[in-house]
């Protein structure tokens, strides 16, 4: 290779590095950076990085439980502003679900905080992505609640209107498969829990699910994910016994209902948003392998067995907000066997008997 095939090559390289940290959020560079001006940038690629950064006091996670920045408690004293928001095509990142006025207070006194991101759909439909592997069991019903006229689109090029009130479409795929279900109403709609029973009427065997009936089970199941638009609603038990469920974006404005993560067993984590104030009974209960479940500030209240069997749930910080968790023998926290770490507010007043039963550490 002549001299002048280095020099090309060489900057092709150049080029090349601008680009490849421009797809990770990095922009406005020339390649003429040295090193040095680069690592803070490059330490705190918000999204698509090969590693994480190591947790300290302050982390930021993503919807996945991606940790995509953290500091020490100084070093996020010292911020002006949030870090930036990280992105994910067909999203629109609706900002962290803390403040940074509201954070530093919380960290000036507790020396630490987790902080989570809130996305809605780019396009205001929402996504339930599927797997349908039983060549015998190829027609779900889709059920929810339209204010208006609705758009079901099914994933397999084919679609399907409804209008106005309770909703029950069933179609049928032509084979197995990943699909992704997009649903969209322009005066939104809601996602409803069965009358009776702990199971979900979101996708399922007819239009009468019930808990018992094992063929609406395999269709909860065949959910994977869920992106939610800004105008989708939910009630209680709305994603109950969606037990292969792994991951869902929350949008800013969604409440946490009763039973509305009930047995969700494969969810690894959950950005509650800013704009409630109660995380309501059994919300979260048996989800077995979630680890993050970020509070914001302004929830003031814990549902009687919220967190009740969350084995893997490792660490959990209640914001000085929280005053009340469940009723005097709610079993709140009961089995988060591998919590080390619950940091509990000085503004509680109400800590139930069995509310922390069998949990390694609790600190205060």
């Amino acid at each position: 290779m002549t001299t002048s095939d280095y020099l090309e090559q060489l900057q092709q390289d150049r080029e090349d590095l601008v680009d490849n940290l421009e797809t990770k959020g990095i922009t406005g560079l020339t390649g003429d950076e040295t090193f040095t001006e680069l690592v803070p940038e490059v330490l705190n690629i918000p999204s698509g990085g090969s590693t994480e950064p190591e947790e300290k006091d302050v982390n930021f996670y993503d919807y996945d439980g991606t940790r995509v920045y953290s500091y020490t408690k100084n070093e996020f004293l010292a911020l002006e502003e949030m870090p930036g928001n990280p992105s994910h095509e067909g999203l629109t990142a609706e900002g962290w679900n803390w403040d940074l006025t509201d954070a530093k207070t919380h960290v000036m006194t507790y020396n630490e905080l987790d902080i989570g991101q809130l996305y809605k759909t780019d396009d205001d439909k929402t996504r339930i992505y599927i797997t349908l592997e039983d060549k015998t069991r190829l027609s779900p019903y889709l059920c929810f609640n339209a204010n208006g006229n609705a758009t079901i689109e099914w994933g397999d090029g084919t679609s399907d209107t409804a209008t106005n009130g309770n909703i029950a479409k069933q179609h049928t795929y032509s084979n197995i498969g990943d699909y992704v279900i997009k649903i969209s109403c322009n005066d939104g709609f809601t996602i409803t829990g069965a009358s009776s029973g702990n199971t979900s009427t979101i996708l399922g065997y007819n239009n009468d699910i019930s808990s018992s009936n094992f063929d609406d089970l395999y269709y909860l199941n065949c959910i994977k994910k869920i992106e939610l638009s800004s105008n989708c609603n939910v009630r209680d038990k709305a994603f109950a016994s969606c037990n292969k469920l792994e991951m869902i974006t929350i949008p800013n404005n969604l409440p946490m209902y009763r039973y509305l993560f009930y047995m969700c067993n494969s969810l690894k984590s959950i950005i509650i948003p800013n704009s409630g104030t109660s995380i309501l009974e059994r919300c979260f209960y048996q989800c077995i392998n979630i680890k993050h479940i970020i509070i914001p500030s302004g929830i003031t209240t814990i549902g009687n067995y919220c967190f009740q069997q969350c084995y893997n749930l490792e660490k959990i910080i209640l914001p000085e907000s929280i005053t009340n968790i469940g009723t005097s023998y709610a079993s709140t926290f009961d089995n988060c066997m591998l919590v080390k770490d619950i940091i509990l507010s000085n503004n509680i007043t109400n800590i139930p008997q069995n509310g922390f039963s069998n949990n390694k550490v609790i600190t205060k």
